[in-house]
């Protein structure tokens, strides 16, 4: 199950921060996850954390992805409780 506070919280870290990836690798690391620092030849990034997947060709956009799919898994939980 999705950790709402945690999530929220780190939305907002990374919302306030100008290094949103050295950010998203604390949380990953701090969470029991490994982070593989940049790769010498292209490949997708991913990141996990409280359950959620970023994907993208680099941390920066993995981190972005994460981000927008967070957003909306909030959004989903919040209207599903409504109903």
């Amino acid at each position: 199950m999705l950790e709402l506070a945690k999530v929220r919280n780190l939305l907002q870290a990374l919302r306030v921060t100008d290094d949103s990836v050295q950010i998203m690798k604390a949380a990953v690391i701090q969470n029991g996850g490994v982070w593989h620092d940049q790769s010498p030849v292209p490949c997708l990034y991913e990141v996990q954390c409280y359950g959620i997947t970023g994907l993208g060709s680099s941390h920066s956009s993995a981190v972005d992805d994460w981000v927008s799919l967070a957003r909306k898994e909030i959004t989903y939980i919040e209207s599903s409780e409504v109903v």
